[in-house]
């Protein structure tokens, strides 16, 4: 009742586990994200559903015990994480926990959404009000040196900041944080209208960097402690 994932098959020995957000869409319908701009890989290709919306509290452990028996079972040698907002958090907490994960990529992550330690965050109030259970209530303890961490938000919204902040100021994790000076929340949205997001997410999980990708677009790249690059 609170886990759905599923598996497109691949060739690579590669895998892409993406993450699903609210997804408030089609009626309340949580839609695989990044289904689209994966269409063309060669990867295998995962998509996590937490239908309750809980922020992965109280089934971290069936996702990562049942992902990393399938990695297993099929042969995966490298696995990269995705995920936007609530999904974005799966992504990077995530990354510590999947055998061979190397790169986690994430779009308006929280980095937490626990009142403990997030009181800034008064988004999706309802849902994080029905968690009882906080088994991880905070991304930062989970971030480890040897995943390549690259998170983008969007400048004009001051909670994703916060956010971006926090996990700027994590001492482990070296994560790199993109931000687009002309967008809030809708990052990954507002990348797919310029016709980027593409070309950046096979960037990414190729190994590469951002690159030319977002030429013309506003942004700013920092790495951890706030330094610009």
């Amino acid at each position: 009742h609170r886990l759905r994932i599923s598996h497109d098959a691949g060739d690579t020995g590669h895998a892409i586990v993406s993450f699903t957000g609210i997804g408030f869409g089609l009626g309340g319908i949580q839609v695989p994200e990044f289904r689209r701009s994966l269409a063309q890989s060669s990867h295998d290709i995962y998509f996590v559903v937490d239908k309750e919306r809980g922020w992965y509290n109280g089934i971290d452990r069936q996702v990562s015990e049942r992902l990393n028996g399938h990695l297993e079972r099929s042969g995966i040698n490298r696995v990269i994480t995705l995920g936007n907002s609530m999904g974005g958090f799966g992504a990077l907490i995530f990354a510590s926990m999947l055998v061979k994960c190397d790169r986690a990529i994430a779009f308006s992550p929280q980095s937490s959404v626990s009142p403990a330690h997030v009181p800034f965050e008064n988004r999706w109030g309802d849902y994080i009000r029905d968690i009882q259970f906080w088994t991880v209530p905070d991304l930062l303890p989970f971030l480890r040196d040897d995943v390549h961490y690259t998170a983008f938000f969007g400048a004009r919204d001051s909670r994703d900041l916060a956010h971006a902040d926090r996990i700027l100021n994590t001492p482990t994790g070296h994560p790199e944080v993109i931000l687009l000076d002309d967008s809030a929340h809708d990052v990954a949205m507002d990348l797919n209208k310029s016709g980027v997001l593409g070309s950046l997410l096979v960037s990414l999980i190729s190994g590469g960097g951002i690159g030319e990708t977002l030429r013309g677009l506003h942004t700013s790249a920092l790495v951890a402690g706030g330094a610009p690059r």
